[in-house]
């Protein structure tokens, strides 16, 4: 009697958990989870085991006598459901940070944005503070729009402006929001609309800190169909070329032709070039060839200096006169781009090497012949001193003239090649050092012409002196021809040192007025660019 009140107990037991099993099962979709039901056997003498059979839960019962048997175990797999993720907005399958919730969405306006066909008809102005209506948009976006001139930013920037002023704005079920645009979509503006930060900052809601760009967010943008592209505005040009960028206005380069002046005045200044150089061409050519016909009674010092000065400036003449040859001012100061040439020479550029070809006889034969200017006063003073005795003052002397005359032009004008800081400019026909940048100028023109004008007029002046105390306190002493002749020299040194202070105080004065100037003209040229 006993056991089969424990057998029927076990099986009431073993039923029970079939049918909660059952009723689990029913409710289960997804993730599988393992439940032990437990029976224990509290007969010494019988052992109860269940089993799969045909159907899903069935058992089947063996009875043994005499053995005490361990609990027995039911094991019956469950699956419980597992809720979906939540998203902001499941239905289209869009990142929840990409999105912000708005009040509304409002119609658009205007199916387009900076010259772009906007593929979407509603917008929202919750990512920007400085407009109230999208009449408001329209009117910024076209301050914005003189960013077009900047091809390089306009190219960048024209979807930024457009994803964060007229966002796409989209209405659903769960509530109406707009797409946010992704911070790569602004930092990539940085660098090419440098411009703007340099002229009138970026407003705080274009900030790429701000919460609405969101990182990984850009492909969210639709693409848009752009029916303008970036152009250059005279006079600036455009270009690929990185080194002719103006300052600030990635993909534009300043034209060849100088801005600053007009058509007009571009050809009275090479009309005064092509005069006044070929004049100095005649009058060094016919000193030259003076030199030449009497070489051996010329070829003495200091008079020999002069034929040096001359041929240096003959040459440096033929720089100046190189750009009326057919095509060649045009190659000389300008780059096969349209734009003007600076910061040569740029090794690898291919460009042709005209500009510092120029550069090379027009500055290096100048300072040579300033220099010859120094060393020819102080030639002077050398030998004005020695008058009366039988030594040559000159003599041991003539391998240091040249050494200094030669090499100290040619220390500069490498110097100026290895900076990079050779300017072409239309205007003059030529390069040169420092059109563009003060400094250089200052450094390799204004200095060492100051150097001359103080160091040449301070021999000039003391061989001068010595002239007139000799020919003023030794009159008994000198005959009358070789006082004539002192005399004449005197004059002539006069003549020559006159007209030496006068071309080198207005060489000077010129260079000292462009340098003062040119930081105020560039200022007004960039002002008018941007």
């Amino acid at each position: 009697m006993k056991c089969r009140l424990l057998y029927l107990l076990l099986l009431f037991k073993v039923s029970v958990g079939v049918a909660l099993a059952q009723n689990t099962t029913d409710a289960v979709s997804e993730n599988n989870t393992i439940v032990n039901v437990s029976t224990s056997s509290f007969s010494a003498s019988t052992q109860t085991t269940t089993a799969s059979s045909a159907g899903p839960y069935s058992t089947q019962s063996n009875t043994h006598y005499g053995t005490q048997q361990p609990t027995s175990t039911t094991t019956i797999k469950v699956s419980f459901p597992v809720p979906p993720p939540r998203t902001l907005f499941p239905e289209d399958g869009t990142k929840a940070e990409c999105k912000k919730s708005v009040p509304t969405c409002e119609k658009l306006q205007k199916n387009s944005c900076l010259g772009s066909t906007l593929p979407y008809s509603h917008t929202s102005l919750a990512l920007i503070n400085d407009s109230n209506t999208q009449a408001d948009v329209q009117n910024m976006l076209d301050l914005w729009a003189g960013l077009r001139h900047a091809p390089k930013c306009w190219d960048v920037i024209q979807p930024l402006l457009c994803a964060v002023y007229m966002p796409e704005c989209n209405m659903s079920t769960s509530g109406n929001f707009v797409y946010l645009p992704g911070k790569e979509l602004c930092v990539v503006t940085r660098e090419p609309c440098r411009i703007v930060k340099s002229t009138r900052g970026w407003p705080a809601f274009l900030q790429c800190n701000n919460r609405h760009f969101v990182p990984g967010c850009s492909k969210e943008i639709p693409k848009m169909a752009s029916n303008f592209s970036g152009t250059c505005e005279l006079p600036l040009v455009e270009t690929e070329n990185e080194n002719s960028w103006y300052s600030g206005v990635d993909g534009c380069g300043i034209q060849c032709t100088n801005p600053l002046f007009t058509e007009a005045e571009h050809t009275e200044v090479h009309t005064f070039i092509a005069v006044m150089g070929s004049l100095c061409l005649v009058c060094t050519l016919f000193t030259i060839l003076t030199f030449v016909i009497d070489w051996k009674n010329a070829s003495r010092y200091p008079a020999l200096i002069l034929f040096f000065i001359n041929a240096c400036f003959f040459i440096g003449s033929l720089g100046w006169m190189a750009q009326f040859f057919p095509g060649a001012r045009t190659d000389i100061v300008c780059r096969s781009d349209g734009t003007m040439r600076k910061m040569e020479p740029q090794i690898g550029s291919g460009e042709t090497a005209s500009c510092s070809v120029v550069f090379f006889l027009v500055y290096y034969f100048n300072m040579a012949a300033v220099t010859w200017f120094i060393i020819l006063t102080y030639s002077w003073h050398l030998t004005f001193s020695a008058l009366g005795s039988a030594r040559d003052a000159i003599e041991g002397k003539r391998g240091h003239f040249h050494l200094l005359a030669w090499t100290f032009p040619l220390v500069l004008t490498i110097t100026c090649l290895a900076l990079t800081q050779i300017d072409g400019d239309s205007l003059s026909g030529i390069c040169f050092v420092g059109y563009l940048h003060n400094e250089y100028r200052a450094g390799f023109v204004l200095v060492p012409i100051s150097l001359v004008v103080i160091v040449g007029f301070f021999f000039l002046i003391r061989g001068l002196v010595t002239l007139c105390r000799l020919q003023w306190t030794s009159p008994g002493l000198i005959s009358s021809r070789a006082s004539a002749k002192i005399r004449d020299t005197i004059i002539r040194l006069g003549v020559f040192a006159s007209l030496a202070l006068t071309c080198l105080t207005i060489t000077l004065a010129v260079h000292l007025y462009i340098f003062t100037h040119e930081a105020l003209w560039a200022r007004s040229f960039h002002d008018y660019i941007v």
